[in-house]
């Protein structure tokens, strides 16, 4: 995960291509923002139902205000923890497509930049068939899922080695919906 191969990686996602993306959690696979023939191919390498949603992964606190409603706790929650291993789910501002959305921000400095330089975000979900397990190295990615993209970055093992951990902040209180690499003990 060289440096100088962000600007190759944030290319092909401008171009409307399918990325294979290390985070800090799991190997992703993920399309630009507005990309939805990219979406519609995610869904289907995966095999995935679609009724669970893509994650928008983001660079930058400024898109998460954009495309979700953020009240103190979600900001408090923001300021805390992330860049990290958290999924958030926020209501989105734009009800005509759903009602919530899953965001992360992730900690990998390679993917933080690629982000940054896309901008508006890219629609994520792990980089395994819908219901398998998710890869934690580029080795453990299956072929499948490899033949399906456009390109695919080789950032070893993730740190982690474990899953986002999802968190709801959209009610009264905050709702841990999956344990993962991020710390719940505050709660």
């Amino acid at each position: 995960m060289l440096p100088e191969n962000v600007p190759i990686v944030v290319d092909v996602i401008r171009d409307g291509g399918i990325v294979l993306f290390p985070t800090e959690t799991v190997y992703g696979i993920g399309t630009a923002m507005g990309n939805l023939k990219g979406v519609e191919q995610i869904y289907k390498v995966k095999k995935r139902n679609r009724e669970k949603p893509l994650t928008l992964h983001v660079g930058s606190y400024a898109t998460i205000y954009d495309v979700a409603e953020v009240n103190d706790r979600a900001s408090d929650f923001m300021e805390r923890f992330l860049p990290g291993p958290y999924t958030l789910i926020l209501p989105s501002k734009d009800k005509s497509i759903a009602s919530t959305i899953g965001i992360r921000f992730p900690a990998l400095s390679f993917l933080m930049d690629v982000l940054r330089r896309v901008g508006k975000g890219m629609w994520g979900t792990s980089a395994n068939i819908s219901g398998g397990i998710s890869p934690c190295s580029f080795d453990e990615v299956q072929k499948e899922i490899l033949n399906d993209v456009d390109i695919a970055v080789d950032g070893g093992t993730t740190y982690y080695r474990s899953a986002s951990t999802v968190v709801d902040l959209t009610g009264g209180t905050i709702r841990i919906l999956r344990e993962g690499a991020g710390i719940v003990s505050w709660l």
